[in-house]
């Protein structure tokens, strides 16, 4: 079942007061939050001491869970955004995984050169424009910086040569192909696709590595969130087994099984990562998890109006039909009206 079918589904089910005991979920405000706000379900905000979730679990992993105060449930399958990379390419290049953003575009220049395309940069599937918004949001804070946010990704790397050819053509999966295939020498995404990576890439060894820092002053700090997310219904006739089952699935023990048979990061740090039987890409990702501060995803704070207007500004900006600075004051216009109206949730 597809997740607009599933969501669906459990909305109806949760309304009716027939949906499962326990729910799992987008954490977003259109789909946890949503059901918070329509009274469906269950407070954790006790649970949480009760079992000690706020000191097992990552803070993040929480945080996305809380509204209006209220902890509704936890963020699973930990999710960053970092850039997979052509290990042999980049021995053939004589270049290393860049610490700073001169290095990185050093790569991508002598990428080019040697006829590879830098990046596998696709998006004409709106969702995926978020990603590069919230890299650069992230390494470029404070407030004033908007602009360069928009205009690194949206004309530099473009003017530069370092994307495929009309990149508001080509959709999501035509992007990983080109990396999937060597054409790309870096794509850059979440780690969702670590598993995809592994199954897809035939004749060179894949890596991955966080952006490098453009401000000297701010680490790097990829865009972090939790793909889904366990809440418990009000309804339930069974709240302490759903404890106690969710409890168990943020032990060490279920820890091991999420990554080395489901293949995702949990919400917490796993003791026992150096002896687990993982993929050289994939203990790569996690030990970056746990070596870098968190970022946001800035769609997880804002509306779907600002959301799906920053998409097509952004596609605006590479088609080269709108200039920045045009984008950025529509922007700003929708995010004072939707702070006004009080849909936007705060940054910490």
């Amino acid at each position: 079942m597809g997740s607009e079918d599933m969501w669906k589904v459990l909305k109806t089910a949760m309304l009716t007061g027939t949906g499962p005991d326990i729910a799992y979920t987008d954490v977003g405000p259109g789909d946890m939050g949503l059901l918070a706000r329509s009274d469906l379900l269950y407070n954790l905000t006790e649970v949480y001491d009760k079992y000690g979730w706020n000191e097992r679990l990552f803070s993040y992993a929480k945080e996305l869970c809380v509204y209006d105060g209220v902890a509704w449930g936890f963020g699973n399958e930990l999710e960053y955004i970092g850039t997979y990379y052509n290990k042999d390419g980049f021995s053939e290049l004589g270049v290393h995984v860049p610490k700073t953003y001169n290095e990185l575009t050093s790569i991508a220049d002598k990428a080019k050169s040697a006829g590879y395309i830098p990046f596998g940069f696709a998006c004409r599937d709106h969702w995926t424009l978020w990603h590069p918004f919230s890299l650069m949001m992230n390494l470029l804070v404070p407030r004033d910086e908007l602009e360069n946010i928009l205009r690194i990704w949206g004309v530099d790397f473009l003017e530069k040569g370092y994307f495929p050819d009309s990149p508001n053509a080509l959709k999501y999966g035509d992007g990983n192909m080109l990396f999937y295939t060597g054409k790309a020498l870096m794509r850059y995404t979440g780690t969702w696709l670590v598993p995809t990576v592994l199954t897809n890439v035939k004749t060179f060894e894949p890596g991955f590595f966080v952006f490098p820092k453009i401000n000297p002053d701010i680490p790097p700090r990829p865009p972090t969130g939790y793909g889904s997310g366990y809440c418990v219904s009000k309804t339930t006739k069974f709240p302490e087994q759903c404890f106690e089952y969710l409890d168990y699935l943020l032990s060490q023990e279920a820890g091991k099984i999420w990554i080395e048979d489901a293949k995702i990061i949990p919400p917490f740090q796993v003791e026992e990562l150096p002896n687990l039987d993982l993929a050289p890409l994939q203990k790569n990702v996690i030990q970056e998890a746990y070596a870098v501060d968190a970022g946001y995803y800035v769609d997880f704070y804002s509306t779907s109006t600002l959301n799906n207007e920053l998409s097509a500004l952004f596609q605006g900006i590479l088609g080269g039909k709108i200039t920045v600075e045009e984008a950025i004051s529509k922007l700003n216009s929708i995010w004072r009206e939707d702070r006004k109206e009080g849909e936007l949730r705060s940054f910490k």
